[in-house]
């Protein structure tokens, strides 16, 4: 085995090793996850803390400590157990958008049951100076802000990743294509100002020994836009202009017979050179009103649009438009959230009000009133900033998603 072999080896076991004691360690995180949150389970319903004002001073540093220590030891193991995760399945698209609403139900939702289903009972924790209940209540919130991070930071990296697999092609797999899978990519006849707008013959693979004959070439058109191009119709375009290329090559020998060219004649045993001088070989100049488009009358247009979405030069220039259009929505989403910040924090009020009138007519608690999620989120601007932050990449990871429909699915 040689040297770089061996160095190779190495590094693969090492990695190896590295993500085995990294997905034991997320193992571990998790039974200390369950150990540790059935037993904050275990003092919400076991009495002591729903008894405290009875509970005497030494009793009540007892649990309290007890109660803070655990939710120590739960946050750190939740941050193991995300640094694990993120390590071993960073790549996972839907991982960042689980973090995320799984932190906004901890963050708005904890806070709604409580003011919806035990009004005043935060009230009553505060005067009566209920540390471990308060540090529960607190613990939802703490928890959903360690969630936020890495599922903010892992929602925007899946939004780049997308854009940049989209703009590279990976997403659509050209050598797969009916049309052209197998061509190679060639310089083009001219390069495009935006690759978007690009023709046909300024793509990468379109075949210069075909372009030299190609009725879209010359009439410089798009070969989608006629429904017939040089993947799809070869024969066709090549035979398109037969009758300028495939010309007999003049003589300047007549027949005084007939008046008319006629063929070289055999060649002597003479040493002296006779007979007319050949022209040189090169490509025909060709006027626009020599060209003609062989369209295929006989296919309905659907079957041609078919066959355009099969076709690898068309889905190059589909790759091209996703490459334009891409970060504009990403840049897009934001930018409109931004310029509407007030009306839309209006809104999300305006919907949280509403959230809760419907829940409170839909409930069957007596003496329910309309507070929960609009009151969880009036007295404090972070929230209404870390909720809208959020809808704000949900729906610029949607219209992303959107697009990428549009163009390597429709293919529109």
């Amino acid at each position: 085995m040689r040297v770089g072999d061996t160095g190779r080896t190495s590094t693969a076991k090492l990695e190896q090793a590295f993500f085995d004691w990294t997905k034991k360690l997320l193992q571990l995180a998790v039974v200390a996850l369950i150990a540790l949150g059935g037993y904050l389970i275990y003092g919400l319903f076991s009495g002591g803390v729903g008894n405290w004002s009875s509970l005497d001073a030494a009793t009540q540093a007892r649990i309290a400590a007890n109660i803070q220590g655990t939710i120590r030891y739960l946050n750190v193991a939740l941050i193991v157990l995300l640094v694990s995760s993120i390590i071993l399945y960073y790549d996972e698209e839907s991982l960042g958008y689980v973090l995320v609403v799984i932190a906004l139900l901890l963050y708005f939702g904890v806070p709604y049951f409580v003011d919806s289903q035990m009004a005043g009972s935060v009230q009553s924790w505060e005067s009566a100076g209920n540390v471990p209940m308060l540090a529960l209540y607190g613990e939802a919130r703490i928890a959903a802000l360690i969630l936020i991070v890495p599922g903010v930071g892992l929602t925007i990296y899946d939004i780049i990743r997308r854009v940049l697999e989209g703009s590279r092609g990976d997403r659509v797999d050209l050598t797969a294509m009916q049309y052209g899978g197998g061509t190679k990519e060639i310089a083009p006849a001219g390069e495009a100002l935006i690759g978007a707008l690009a023709a046909c013959w300024q793509l990468p693979f379109c075949r210069e020994s075909i372009r030299v004959r190609c009725p879209i070439y010359h009439l410089r058109r798009r070969c989608w836009r006629e429904q017939v191009g040089c993947m799809c119709e070869e024969v066709s375009i090549r035979q398109s202009l037969a009758h300028i290329f495939d010309q007999a090559p003049r003589t300047g020998n007549l027949d005084f017979a007939t008046g008319l060219e006629v063929a070289d004649k055999q060649a002597t045993e003479s040493a002296v050179p006779t007979g007319p001088r050949p022209d040189l070989i090169r490509v025909p100049e060709i006027r626009k009103d020599q060209v003609r488009i062989p369209y295929n009358r006989s296919m309905p247009a659907k079957l041609k649009r078919e066959r355009c979405r099969n076709c690898i030069i068309y889905n190059e220039h589909q790759r091209h438009k996703y490459q334009l259009l891409s970060p504009l929505v990403v840049l897009g989403v934001p930018a409109i959230a931004f310029w509407k910040l007030e009306a839309l924090m209006e809104q999300l009020k305006a919907f949280l009000r509403t959230a809760d009138r419907v829940m409170a007519n839909l409930s069957l608690e007596p003496g329910v009133r309309d507070v929960g999620l609009a009151s969880a989120t009036a007295t404090s601007d972070v929230a209404n900033f870390i909720m809208l932050g959020c809808l704000v990449i949900v729906a610029t990871t949607m219209v992303l998603r959107l697009l990428e429909y549009v163009i390597f699915t429709l293919k529109a």
